[in-house]
Formats: C-alpha cells, structure tokens, sequence
C-alpha cells in the first residue's frame, strides 16, 4: 500500500506522512519554504516545474532572472550543487515544489528557449558546415553565455553533461504544445548522437520531433524529421524505408529540389543496409546530380561519396575511385574534416576490394586519425573494422586482431550489435 502511494505522483509526499505532525516530510518541508525570503521561495517554485535530474545555473538564470538565488536554497538544503555550478533537487523536494501549482509557463519556454539556442550553437560547431535550421529569437529574458562554448571540445562536453535534461527539455516542450522547440532540439542534438553511438537516444529524439514537426505544420520541418527518422531507424536496425517514402513524396509536393537530392541520398543508405547496391547506386547517382544543378559543391561531394561507395561494391573500381577521389578534393577545399575521414574511409575500401592492401591500409589509417581527431566514435569503430581486414588481408594477425578488438569495443559501446557479431566472428577466424 505505501509503495502504491509513493508512485502516485505528487500524493507521493502524502505516503511519507506520519501520526505526529510536525515530523512528516510535508511539514518539515513546509516550515523550510515557509523560512524562505520571498525571492527563494519564488525560485523554489519555479524549480518545481523544471524536466530532468540536474540543471546549471545559467539555464536558471533564464528560468528566474539575474542573481538566482540558488545558494539561499543550497544553505536550506533544499538544493545540492554536486559540481561547479550545477545543481540537483531531491524528488520529493520538487514534487512538494511542484505542489504549488502549474509553473510559470513564460518562465518554462525561457528554460526551454535556452536549451534549444545553446544545442544550436554547439552543434554549429560540431558541424559548421551543415546548412542550419531557422529558429525562431528566443522569448525575452533568456540569456546565453558569450560565447557560447570556446571550442567545439567544449560543446561536446557540454552535450554530454546535459543530455539527460536536453530530453527531458524536449519531452517539456511536446507536453506545453511548444511543437518546434521539440524538433528543432532533435535537430541540435543529432550530430552528437550520431558520433557518439548513442541510436536509442537518436532513435527517440527523433520519434519525438517527427511527431512534433507534424503538429507544427512547418513543411520544411516535417520533411527534415521524415529524414532524420528514416536514416536513424536505418542505423538502428529497423525499417526507415517508409519514412524516406514519405518524404520524398513531401520533398516534390513543396518543390524543394535539395530536399529530394537530400532524400535519395537517405534512400541509397538504406537501400545499401538491404543488400540492393544497384538501387542504391542509382539513388546515389540521382542526388549528385540534384545537387550539381544547385550548385551545391558541398553535398555534391557527399553524393559523390556514395556514388563511389557503391560502385565499389558492384566492381566498379576504378569509377569508384575516380568519383571518391573527386568528393575528397570537394571536402578537402570546404575545409570538412568529418566528411574527408568518411571519404578516405570509403578509398580504402575501395582499393581493399580492387586488391591494393597496402593502399586501403593508408587511407584507413588516415580515416582513422581523422576521426580520433574528431571524437567521432562511430566512425571509428568503421574504419577500425576496415583497418583489421586490409591487415589480415596481408597476412598480419597481430596488427588486425588490435584493430579488431578496439572496433569491438567501440560496436559494443554504441550498441551496434550486428557490426559486434560480426568483429567477433572476424576475431574468432582471424
């Protein structure tokens, strides 16, 4: 009986009452409020209504105001600041906050509109060369640190210290009826999840925004989240094949020539993961040319990626290599690291098909250092996996057993299970 109480929501501190009164949590809880000056006890509420387990102090700045007066709630030991500046609220001190009432909603989309325009900023910098999103200024009263982050490192740090209240954030924004906040921050967040093999996260995020872009009735919205859902259902083991439909069909509804491109290039991936290298390759070949007559070099490059990744895979050598050859030069003139390493990555599996071991160890490597540059952990563990096979390939078990076993770790991590199965099998034979 008593933990069917404590499950129901903010009744939850009624569970914990006790026959002599003034003990019972709600009443020790009620005379610490009661003890508060008035601006304490009006961030006391507003903290009721915040998503997630923790929170930073800028964000609360947003939420309240200059001069929060979170260390009057810390002295109180109503908050705990377990790191430099962020801070954490027992449950049942938010649910007795929460008991209030509803939370300022100004004040909430203030918290959201942080969030949301500071996961943009950084993912600016985790991929400069990504044509942005358009969002909305944020509602008065927010304020965002100048500069945002110091370096893209510091934007990765700081994704992964908020990922947890970023969800939370984004579930806040769908439940308030605040629909292009949740999927322009799946949006923000997808660059991260990706290079960090976080595909639950991803597959969610997007789950989420997709609904939400729907709701928003924003055309170009809805087909970027169409996309994105397909691609990383793809990632995750599932079907996106319906999704990538669908936004096909948007994309030459509303006649965005990009989007299509944008889509084929979705569609080929997904055709790949089924085995159909000819439809990929003819998807592949479809978006270079939509981008080519945009004018679009730098897609154009990705595309071209592709189209030589997939000729490879039907024997095509050396049209692969002069296609990949072409997208590296691209990435190399816009200054695209990530995409470089993937190019590279994709020329040593070409000259690995073609027989050039030695070759396909170069550019493997290359991809390799790259993405360690990067931190991107996905691509890691792919050019790792190509890097063991060019190296049992000539004959050296001892180099392809390391590169194998540290691309296990990475696949176990990112929870890419078949591509696990897969380096164990390689391991065990090897």
């Amino acid at each position: 009986v008593l933990a069917a109480e404590l499950r129901a929501g903010p009744a939850r501190l009624e569970g914990l009452e006790l026959d002599d009164g003034p003990a019972s949590l709600p009443a020790v809880l009620a005379a610490s409020y009661r003890a508060l000056d008035p601006a304490a006890a009006e961030l006391l509420r507003l903290l009721g209504g915040v998503p997630g387990a923790e929170f930073e102090a800028g964000a609360v700045v947003s939420l309240y105001g200059e001069n929060p007066p979170l260390r009057t709630l810390e002295d109180s030991s109503l908050l705990t600041q377990h790191a430099p500046g962020r801070y954490r609220m027992h449950d049942l001190v938010r649910l007795y906050a929460a008991s209030f009432g509803d939370a300022d909603a100004l004040a909430l989309r203030r918290f959201v509109d942080h969030h949301v325009h500071l996961a943009f900023r950084g993912d600016r910098l985790l991929a400069p060369l990504r044509e942005p999103i358009a969002l909305d200024p944020p509602t008065p009263g927010v304020r965002l640190p100048v500069p945002a982050f110091a370096d893209a490192d510091a934007a990765v740090a700081w994704f992964a210290r908020e990922h947890g209240t970023l969800l939370a954030v984004q579930r806040l924004a769908v439940a308030r009826g605040w629909y292009p906040a949740a999927w322009q921050l799946a949006w923000a967040m997808d660059n991260f999840h990706y290079r960090h093999g976080r595909v639950h996260d991803h597959v969610v995020s997007w789950e989420i925004g997709l609904d939400a872009a729907s709701r928003s009735a924003n055309g170009g919205g809805e087909l970027l989240a169409l996309r994105r859902m397909g691609a990383v259902a793809g990632r995750a083991g599932a079907s996106g094949m319906e999704y990538l439909r669908r936004a096909l069909d948007l994309a030459v509804a509303i006649g965005d020539g990009s989007g299509q491109a944008a889509v084929h290039q979705d569609l080929a991936v997904a055709w790949g993961r089924r085995g159909d290298d000819g439809r990929a390759l003819e998807h592949s070949v479809r978006a270079a040319s939509l981008y080519r007559a945009a004018g679009d070099t730098h897609c154009e490059a990705n595309a071209l990626n592709n189209v030589g990744w997939f000729q490879a895979r039907v024997g095509r050598h050396e049209e692969a290599r002069r296609h990949c050859a072409r997208a590296l030069a691209l990435h190399r003139g816009h200054g695209d690291r990530e995409s470089e390493a993937g190019t590279l990555d994709s020329l040593g599996f070409i000259a690995h098909a073609a027989g050039e071991y030695p070759e396909a160890v170069e550019h493997y490597t290359a991809a390799l250092a790259l993405f360690r540059e990067l931190d991107h952990g996905y691509g890691q563990a792919s050019a790792l996996c190509g890097l063991g096979e060019a190296h049992a390939a000539l004959g050296h078990p001892t180099e392809a057993r390391a590169a194998w076993t540290e691309a296990l770790d990475l696949y176990t991590a990112q929870h890419r299970t078949a591509d696990a199965d897969d380096t164990r099998s390689r391991l065990a034979t090897l």
